[in-house]
Parts: C-alpha cells; sequence; structure tokens
C-alpha cells in the first residue's frame, strides 16, 4: 500500500510539475507573440516621423521646398496633415527667429492652426484658424513673443549636425496630449533652419488596446528615462495635470514588483518571472528603435494563472494523505 500510494504521489507531482511548466510555457509564447505585435506596431507608427522630416529635409536642400516661403511651406503641411495622422504639426525654425508652423486645431483635429513669424524688416506674427473644409475662421497680428530658437527641438537639433534629434515625451500645449517633436538642422542661402514634425502619442494606446492581451494583463511603452508613455488600459496611479508621469507613479503592484527588481530608470529586455503576493507574473520586455540612439521599450505582463485554460489550473491544490 506504502509503494502504491508514493508511486501515485511521485505520478501527481510530475504531472503538476508538467502542467507548470506547460503553463509557464504558453504565458511566454504568448506575452513574447503580443509584444513583437506591439513593438512592430509602434517602431511603424514612430518612424513615419523621422521619414516626413527627412523628406522636408532632402525637399528644402534640392530646392523643391523654399526655406524662404512660408506661404508654400504652409501649403505642403497641410498636405502633410490631410495624409499623416501620427502628425500633429510641422514646422520650420530659423536661425534669425523666423518661424512657420501648421497643426491640428479644434476637439474633432480637423481644423488647423498656423503661425507665421517674420522679422523683416520688422518682427510681425500671424496667427490663423481654419476649419474642416479649409476656411479660415479667425486671423491675428497680436505680438507674441515666442522664438523657436529657444524652444528644445530647435537646439538638440543644431547640436546634432544634421541627424534627426528626438525630444523627451512631453504634453503638447495646444492639446493637452503627449507627444515628441522630431528635428533635424540644415544649412541654406539664407541662414540655418530647422525642420521638425510633432508627433501626437495617444495613437499608440489605441495600437496597445487592440492587443488581445489576457483579462489582467497589460501592455505599455515607456522611453529610456522610464516615462509611462502609453498604456492598454488605465493606469491606476493618477498623473500630474501638463506632464507625462513615471511609470514608477502610476504602476499597479504587478508592474512596480517588476520594476523594483529592475533599476530605477529602466526595465531590461527579456522575459521575467516574479511573484506578487503570491501570485506568479510573466512580463516580456523588448526594445524599440524609433531612430538611431533613442531605443523605447514594449512591455507586456500578466499572471500565468490567466493562461491556464484548459490546463486544470483553476484546480483546487490537492491535498495528499500518505496511508500507511
Amino acid at each position: 500500500m506504502f509503494s502504491q500510494t508514493l508511486t501515485l504521489l511521485v505520478a501527481l507531482w510530475s504531472d503538476r510539475q508538467g502542467s507548470e511548466r506547460t503553463v509557464k510555457t504558453q504565458a511566454q509564447g504568448s506575452l513574447e507573440q503580443l509584444a513583437r505585435v506591439a513593438s512592430e506596431n509602434v517602431a511603424g507608427y514612430l518612424q513615419f516621423a523621422s521619414q516626413i522630416v527627412q523628406v522636408n529635409r532632402a525637399n528644402m536642400l534640392s530646392g523643391l521646398l523654399s526655406a524662404d516661403d512660408p506661404a508654400g511651406q504652409l501649403l505642403n503641411f497641410q498636405a502633410l496633415l490631410a495624409s499623416v495622422p501620427q502628425l500633429n504639426g510641422v514646422l520650420v525654425g530659423h536661425g534669425d527667429g523666423r518661424f512657420v508652423f501648421l497643426r491640428r486645431d479644434g476637439p474633432d483635429s480637423l481644423g488647423r492652426f498656423s503661425r507665421v513669424i517674420e522679422v523683416r524688416p520688422e518682427r510681425r506674427v500671424l496667427t490663423s484658424t481654419y476649419d474642416a473644409r479649409g476656411v479660415l475662421t479667425g486671423q491675428s497680428a497680436l505680438a507674441d513673443p515666442y522664438d523657436p530658437r529657444e524652444r528644445p527641438w530647435y537646439r538638440q537639433a543644431r547640436a546634432a549636425a544634421g541627424r534627426v534629434v528626438w525630444t523627451d515625451p512631453y504634453v503638447f500645449a495646444s492639446s493637452g496630449q503627449p507627444g515628441v517633436t522630431v528635428a533635424s538642422a540644415l544649412s541654406t542661402p539664407g541662414g540655418e533652419v530647422v525642420i521638425g514634425a510633432d508627433v501626437q502619442l495617444r495613437q499608440l494606446a489605441q495600437f496597445l488596446q487592440g492587443v488581445q492581451i489576457s483579462p489582467n494583463g497589460r501592455a505599455f511603452v515607456t522611453d529610456e528615462r522610464g516615462h509611462a508613455i502609453a498604456t492598454s488600459r488605465a493606469w491606476p496611479g493618477e498623473a500630474s495635470a501638463g506632464s507625462i508621469p513615471l511609470l514608477r507613479d502610476v504602476a499597479d503592484p504587478a508592474l512596480r514588483a517588476l520594476l523594483d527588481r529592475e533599476r530605477p530608470s529602466s526595465l531590461q529586455p527579456g522575459t521575467h518571472w516574479y511573484d506578487v503576493s503570491g501570485q506568479q507574473f510573466a512580463a516580456v520586455i523588448r526594445p524599440v528603435e524609433v531612430q538611431p540612439g533613442v531605443t523605447w521599450m514594449i512591455g507586456v505582463y500578466a499572471p500565468t494563472t490567466d493562461f491556464t485554460s484548459g490546463l486544470g489550473g483553476n484546480r483546487r491544490p490537492l491535498t495528499f494523505v500518505l496511508l500507511v
């Protein structure tokens, strides 16, 4: 009887160990697939901005787009906003303070807002708004102290010797939505020019929401500094108005436990296994190079019990009695 009972215990233990390995394999495979799909979508979305800046830069260097023709630039920007949903705005800043800018406007983002700053023979600022049909709805020539040369995108581009640069994520004052500015500097006969594009990041959350994560799982995007750029569902923590919070400031207990295992400012790529209040979690962190030298991270995590369907993972723990 003892031998038979012991054999049964070993068989049940082996079966349980096999089921746990199967669950871990299934969880890892599912999360890796989700992270791959999410990272490909995010990379494709963000890389459009670099391509737009590079195309505008090439057009200006070749003369197809004049650095000294604000009206022509606005027509070009209008076509870009109409065809590239990732863009929130397109801009050109000059070394003498001139500036041309067009962005989306209105609650539905179908309208347009433009600002043109001229400095010769004297400084003039003209702001205009347009409805979805392109009809002028308002115009102002009031003085405005805005100077493109003081903005981070302008300074970073000038310091980068013609490379495409990315600002840190920040909240656009116009829309209150998170975004980044991508920019590149070039020399023209009229002086140095910086071409840029504002990229809105709220669509990243829509990509993540479309990824079929497990019921208790989450996907997120973070930059190298650990900002909570986008998530597949609302964070439990609250962010301060006008800023993009750090992951640690808004994270749920499962993500906070993962962050505690890593360096404070970054997450390490790969698959991670860890416990939260006695529950096992799996996380897959995948890097996304949005631009040479600029790497963000895609994270997907969930409790492994979310992957036990059909594997007996929801069974009550077995209690064995040793018969002698």
